[in-house]
């Protein structure tokens, strides 16, 4: 007995190294004809991509694991751009833009079978973003001053019809001029943990917006600290707890921003830069997920010149 407790505690030790890495990649590569402006994380270790590409793989979504980077297709091509994502975990469907189609289609996560779909708008439109709470998916346009508001069921299913949220007048397209992006206006869109407020980043023109969704009363949120540049090419956005990350696309890198509890104020405390600027391939980060004490995001989208990948960054 006294030898084979031995025996076990000298393969715990020889195991324990093994144990302890990391089972999660840094990198993982994405076919050369799939810029992936959309990502959300799954269940378990999976991820979605979306193409964004304008011909060949447009529409396509893809399934990935986090540990090998193994990539499978679930909805093959469409034909239709698709922007943000989000996977609602409890009835594991999945939510994604329409970009310029001004719309949204709803994805069974696991079959890639076409669950439900909406026509939002009419051109000038461009769905970017959505964000999901316990009783609604809200989505941005970039092209119109307003929300887009899909209600859901105890269970996550989504109703068949929508609303619509009224977004102030900055949020009217074209931008204008003196701004970042005059073509993007309401981008990134996140929601605080009990989904009582929104915040929408206006990527124009740098600013970030509080949503109240008991009243839909939209307040100009007051930033300060960092560069100057506040959430100027602002992008996907992930509220933890009460830290803001801002994917600042064009800028290549994300602003940590710490936020009021009543999120009406935020003070940019920091940015991650790497490996975006060290990395030309990695340049130009557009859409994020976390999982545990890790952000993923996603490149080269924008640029519309491959290889196109998925990093990340411990936060």
């Amino acid at each position: 007995m006294k030898r084979m407790m031995v025996l076990s505690l000298i393969a715990l030790a020889l195991a324990a190294p093994g144990q302890a890495s990391d089972p999660y990649l840094d990198l993982m590569a994405l076919p050369n004809d799939f810029p992936a402006e959309g990502f959300a994380i799954g269940n378990g270790t999976s991820f979605y991509v979306g193409s964004f590409a304008p011909t060949g793989t447009t529409g396509q979504i893809l399934v990935g694991d986090l540990r090998t980077g193994k990539l499978s297709e679930l909805v093959p091509p469409t034909g239709i751009q698709v922007t943000g994502m989000k996977l609602d975990y409890r009835s594991n469907l999945l939510f994604v833009g329409r970009a310029t189609a001004g719309g949204a289609v709803v994805y069974d996560a696991g079959t890639g079978r076409q669950v439900r779909t909406y026509q939002f708008s009419s051109a000038p439109t461009f769905i970017n973003d959505v964000v999901l709470t316990q009783d609604a998916a809200y989505f941005t346009d970039s092209r119109q001053p307003k929300l887009y508001r899909v209600a859901l069921g105890a269970r996550g299913e989504p109703a068949q019809d929508f609303t619509v949220v009224p977004l102030p007048a900055e949020f009217e397209w074209p931008a204008g001029s003196g701004t970042y992006n005059p073509n993007i206006n309401g981008n990134g869109i996140t929601a605080s943990a009990k989904g009582d407020f929104l915040i929408v980043v206006h990527t124009g023109k740098g600013a970030l917006y509080r949503v109240e969704t008991s009243t839909m009363r939209v307040d100009r949120i007051t930033l300060s600290g960092g560069d100057g540049t506040e959430a100027g090419n602002g992008d996907s956005l992930m509220l933890y707890f009460n830290t803001l990350f801002v994917v600042k696309n064009r800028q290549n890198k994300v602003a940590v921003v710490q936020m009021s509890t009543d999120y009406l104020s935020g003070t940019i405390a920091r940015y991650i830069t790497e490996p975006f600027q060290s990395n030309p391939a990695l340049r130009v980060p557009t859409a994020m997920g976390y999982i545990g004490n890790s952000l993923y995001v996603v490149s080269g989208a924008l640029t519309g010149v491959p290889p196109y990948y998925v990093s990340r960054l411990d936060f």
